[in-house]
């Protein structure tokens, strides 16, 4: 079986709302996993974020993957995933977004890797 391994890191920013004063008032989280993800599964995995870098109006729980936004709005996500071949083989990955336990249309990337210990690094972007 061909297997990745993978590092993350989530950046959501929210636009700084009419009269906001700093940016204090304005909702944003940064989370990182420091250790690498590796599944044994071909099937979705959720990423469980270990580092909470900055919350300000959110809330993240370590170790897990949801993040609650607590003010509705209109929201910039950025995901980076750094990927390394653990294998010679063929190795892909896919990435997207779900928001309330449903995945968001058009929000995937897939990329590929051959040759062992080669690595990537992806962005997904995405306003929701």
């Amino acid at each position: 079986m061909s297997r990745l391994a993978w590092g993350f890191s989530l950046l959501l920013l929210m636009a700084a709302p009419a009269g906001a004063v700093t940016n204090a008032t304005v909702p944003a989280v940064q989370l990182s996993l420091l250790v690498n993800l590796v599944p044994a599964v071909v099937t979705p995995v959720a990423v469980t974020f270990g580092v909470q870098d900055y919350l300000n109006g959110v809330t993240h729980a370590v170790g897990t993957s949801q993040v609650v936004i607590q003010r509705p709005g209109t929201y910039s996500v950025s995901v980076g995933a750094q990927t390394g071949a653990v294998s010679n083989l063929l190795c892909w990955g896919d990435l997207w977004l779900r928001v309330n336990g449903v995945d968001v249309a058009n929000s995937g990337v897939r990329w590929a890797l051959v040759g062992n210990m080669l690595t990537q690094v992806l962005t997904l972007r995405a306003v929701l």
